[in-house]
């Protein structure tokens, strides 16, 4: 966004130059402001684009966790180490 406004700024400056003048003496600014409100709106839909797909991924996340959560026949509190819960695991198999 703040690329854009100032790609726009210059290019402004620009066409107020060629407005009194009838001129442009200065191309390669011209060029520059172009390539930077193209590279300011490519930001733009960037961001909007992901900030689509973390909402969606972090809706999806939390469903995912909650299935999980109904199905596993084990439910860890949150303060069991990653230790007990290996032991916990190793618990079936001395089962046998």
């Amino acid at each position: 966004m703040i690329i854009g406004g100032v790609g726009f700024g210059l290019a402004l400056w620009v066409c107020i130059e060629f407005a009194q003048t009838g001129q442009v003496r200065r191309f390669p600014l011209l060029i520059g402001a172009t390539m930077l409100m193209v590279i300011g709106v490519i930001s733009l839909f960037t961001g909007l684009i992901l900030t689509v797909m973390a909402r969606r991924d972090r809706s999806r996340f939390a469903f995912m966790a909650q299935t999980y959560a109904a199905t596993s026949h084990h439910q860890p509190s949150v303060s069991e180490t990653f230790t007990n819960y290996s032991q916990h695991e190793s618990k079936p198999s001395e089962k046998k």
